[in-house]
């Protein structure tokens, strides 16, 4: 159950990354957009990954696995709405960019969760069940972009990736930290109590 909540990431990370591929044929005829700003909407999901990416471990490491997932969750459901409501390339960009940032920091995050979670005997067989949610998040973008073409309703296609992430994050209210994790904050947690009071003792003498 923790894996499937924590894969949820992996189920977001393919529909998002997939989405636009459709949804882009009508929000280009709808903002009249030129060439270049098309590339700027399409590409700005991809600026987002490379800073989640470059984040994604230190946040992982200073504030703990599930609690960046649960961030990783609301970003998907800012992502998400931000990009359904959007009135102009500009707004479409930005709601693209924090799409990316949380694909980004979930590409690294949520394996590693499930690693650190899973017991040793079906540690692989957890873990590749993110890989294979990415793939079935983007055969289930294509169906959402097939199923609204006619109605040219690309707000939706976009906004529906928020119900998977309300799921995620509320699920993520109900599972415990990675275990391996927790001792490590534990041993950061006594060195700096150490230290503080090393320098107390150091100072009182003084």
């Amino acid at each position: 159950m923790v894996s499937a909540v924590s894969a949820l990431a992996g189920l977001l990370f393919g529909y998002d990354t997939g989405v636009i591929s459709g949804a882009r044929l009508f929000f280009r005829e709808d903002f009249n957009l030129t060439t270049q700003q098309d590339e700027r909407v399409v590409g700005a999901a991809l600026l987002g990954c490379v800073i989640g990416a470059a984040i994604g471990g230190r946040l992982a490491d200073r504030f703990g696995r599930r609690k960046v997932l649960i961030w990783v969750a609301a970003l998907f459901i800012l992502g998400a709405i931000g990009t359904a409501v959007a009135q102009g390339a500009m707004l479409l960009s930005v709601g693209r960019v924090v799409v990316g940032i949380a694909i980004g920091i979930a590409s690294f995050t949520a394996p590693l969760y499930i690693s650190e979670i899973s017991p040793a005997n079906v540690r692989g067989t957890l873990v590749s069940l993110n890989q294979l949610m990415i793939t079935i998040g983007i055969v289930c973008s294509y169906l959402a972009d097939y199923a609204l073409a006619d109605a040219r309703a690309w707000r939706w296609m976009f906004g529906v990736a928020a119900i998977p992430a309300a799921i995620m994050l509320i699920g993520l209210l109900f599972v415990p930290e990675s275990p391996r994790w927790l001792p490590r904050r534990c041993f950061r947690e006594y060195e700096r109590g150490l230290t503080s009071i090393w320098n107390w003792s150091r100072s009182s003498r003084a």
